[in-house]
């Protein structure tokens, strides 16, 4: 048997691949042009080509966050593209994007607009480091390239998501100095409570990884009150508590139902997770959990008056809102390893799409 015949019968056809390439990117570099067309209609349409810079990104937080270190000339672009068939539901996320800057894909298409953009050094994309493939992201040269070897002109973020990577370079000091809850309980004493965050943000990050064989989910925890998470945190076992959350889920009821194993492999591996060491510097960063949980543990010690405007459906991305209009005008993104690289790779390439100051 072939191996086409083989890929049809597996339900991978390569042309119905071909076409979800083609019409993601023929898409997005459509929606892209537009847009900067709109934007500077000053620029001769013939122009655009060479005027034009693009980077791409996963979602709206990382296009908020990159909007305001790059040129006037470079459009910062969400990677979310309506299927072929139904408009109603999009293509977006990381893998995406890796199959968009994939070496591999580039050899098949290297017609295709967008790929030719990327090959004369147009087109830049950043991802999160999010999970285990991501645990080497540089090169020989120091480069943040997330595997060269297979993606041209990808990046990934040094820490697992845009919510850490804002937190990690200035955004937790100033829910420290701004919004955290500094009453009698730590006498302003912030560095208790930094301890008492990470604390728990890392206890949520053992269980998200203990559970990272899809096993188990993790939506539950994602849709819990910031008060039940708040009397876990207090209880003298809060993993027990949080346990609890994790099974409330009805599909994780649904899968334990007559399989024990299931839990057990679950408490086994939770068990291996927090006994292996990790770091606490700032360079590890909260770098176990998720960008969502650390904001949902971050709310269980905001202020009061900043609880009061936790009135929506998410709490999180109140917080969240209020960290950014700070650190929009105070922070240290270009001091990241991110930042750096990404002024490295213009110096390589003789293209400038960053901001100077």
């Amino acid at each position: 048997m072939n191996d086409v015949r083989n890929q049809i019968i597996q339900g991978n056809n390569p042309k119905d691949e071909a076409c979800n390439f083609i019409h993601i990117t023929q898409s997005l570099h459509k929606k892209i042009y537009i847009q900067f067309r709109i934007n500077h209609p000053s620029i001769p349409k013939e122009s655009l080509q060479d005027e034009i810079f693009i980077l791409i990104v996963e979602g709206f937080a990382d296009k908020r966050l990159w909007a305001d270190f790059v040129s006037e000339k470079t459009e910062v672009e969400r990677l979310r593209i309506p299927k072929e068939n139904d408009e109603n539901s999009y293509c977006s996320g990381k893998q995406i994007i890796q199959k968009i800057f994939s070496i591999e894909n580039m050899e098949k298409y290297p017609h295709n607009s967008l790929v030719t953009d990327i090959k004369r050094n147009r087109v830049v994309g950043i991802i999160d480091k999010d999970n285990e493939s991501f645990s080497e992201i540089t090169n020989n040269s120091g480069q943040n390239y997330y595997k060269p070897e297979k993606y041209k002109n990808l990046f990934v973020t040094e820490t697992t998501d845009t919510d850490t990577f804002i937190l990690h370079y200035c955004g937790f000091c100033i829910f420290l100095h701004l919004f955290a809850d500094l009453s009698s309980d730590y006498s302003n004493k912030k560095n208790i409570l930094f301890n008492k965050i990470l604390d728990e943000a890392e206890l949520l990050g053992y269980i998200f990884k203990a559970r990272d064989d899809g096993l188990l989910k993790f939506k539950q925890l994602d849709g819990e009150s910031i008060e039940n998470f708040t009397i876990a945190f207090k209880q003298k076992r809060p993993t027990c508590e949080i346990f609890k959350m994790l099974m409330k889920d009805n599909t994780n009821q649904k899968k334990i139902d007559g399989k024990p194993w299931i839990i057990s492999k679950f408490v086994r591996r939770f068990i291996e997770e927090k006994q292996k060491p990790s770091a606490r510097d700032s360079e590890n960063f909260l770098s176990l959990c998720r960008g969502h949980s650390i904001m949902q543990v971050l709310c269980c010690h905001s202020a009061k008056q900043i609880k009061d405007d936790f009135k929506e459906d998410n709490p999180e991305y109140v917080l969240s809102k209020k960290i950014y209009e700070i650190f929009h005008h105070q922070n240290s993104v270009r001091k990241s390893k991110l930042f750096l690289s990404l002024l490295n790779w213009e110096k390589q390439t003789h293209v400038n799409f960053l901001k100077r100051s």
